[in-house]
């Protein structure tokens, strides 16, 4: 039970590791007009640059969104595995100690 308590404390140590880069990735997004992120120029009128730069926003709302959403399930799976090593390192006293 030893090697497979370990094997979850490292498997939970990267996988929260891994959970905490895509976090800091998903801060790391800013905003940018999306003719800006197309290389194009930008739009002469007002109301064409205002879409412009809400379609930027939303795109970069999207990026963040999908990197938290990874962040999130690396950090369950974390938490699963931190779970099932502790009780794996418990398992003689646990559940039927006398």
């Amino acid at each position: 039970m030893k090697i497979a308590s370990d094997l979850c404390a490292v498997s939970a140590f990267s996988a929260g590791f891994i959970g905490a880069w895509y976090w800091l990735r998903a801060s790391r997004i800013f905003p940018v007009s999306l003719s800006a992120r197309l290389g194009l120029t930008e739009p002469g009128d007002p109301v064409s640059s205002i879409n412009d730069q809400l379609a930027g926003q939303i795109m970069a709302m999207t990026d963040s969104a999908e990197l938290n959403m990874k962040a999130a399930v690396c950090t369950a799976i974390a938490v699963v595995l931190g779970t099932a090593g502790n009780l794996l390192n418990a398992w003689p006293i646990w559940p039927f100690s006398n």
